[in-house]
């Protein structure tokens, strides 16, 4: 399987690039926006009965999102390269949060429907809670675990927010076992 290709980027059109490695160019279809530069595009390949496609992306967060639409039923690739062409990331992760169909009908080829399902089947395969609730999670979690409610709440202020929630409990847990903001 390829992970990523390594080489100067050459745009072709719209939805496609040659990235130029040694005597070969290999033509990759992309929502993403390259230039003319050496460039890392981390690829996901198809093989089809008749042909080989690269897709390439410039990020990992990118191709994560493109494989979770394709995997939903009644979108296909193009529209998936048609979503990250129009909306980045963080604007479909914020469509899906707030449940905005109306972001996902901006692209052609997508009703109303088509809309919901994304978004329902979205919001299963990513993480959206809110950091104020995974702190409350944690808290009554630590407090069930017989830590003094003050002591819980020192050290939850320690702990780096972009952990996900079973990585902060363990990191509390570590620093509550080592007593270090006992009192």
């Amino acid at each position: 399987m390829i992970e990523y290709i390594k080489g100067k980027v050459l745009k072709l059109d719209e939805f496609s690039i040659v990235v130029e490695i040694g005597n070969f160019g290999l033509k990759i279809l992309t929502p993403s926006n390259f230039n003319g530069e050496e460039s890392k595009v981390y690829i996901y390949h198809q093989i089809k009965e008749n042909e080989i496609v690269l897709y390439g992306f410039k990020t990992l967060k990118e191709r994560d999102i493109f494989l979770k639409l394709i995997n939903i039923n009644g979108v296909g690739v193009k529209q998936a390269l048609k979503i990250l062409k129009n909306f980045s990331v963080e604007e479909i992760e914020e469509a899906v949060k707030v449940k905005n169909i109306k972001l996902f009908q901006q692209v052609s080829g997508i009703g109303k429907k088509l809309a919901q399902r994304i978004i329902l089947e979205l919001t299963d395969s990513l993480e959206f809670q809110n950091k104020d609730d995974m702190d409350k999670e944690l808290l009554e979690a630590l407090l069930e675990f017989g830590y003094k409610k003050d002591e819980a709440k020192t050290v939850l202020k320690e702990i780096p927010k972009n952990l996900s929630i079973e990585e902060r409990l363990k990191e509390a847990l570590k620093l509550l076992s080592k007593n270090k903001f006992a009192k």
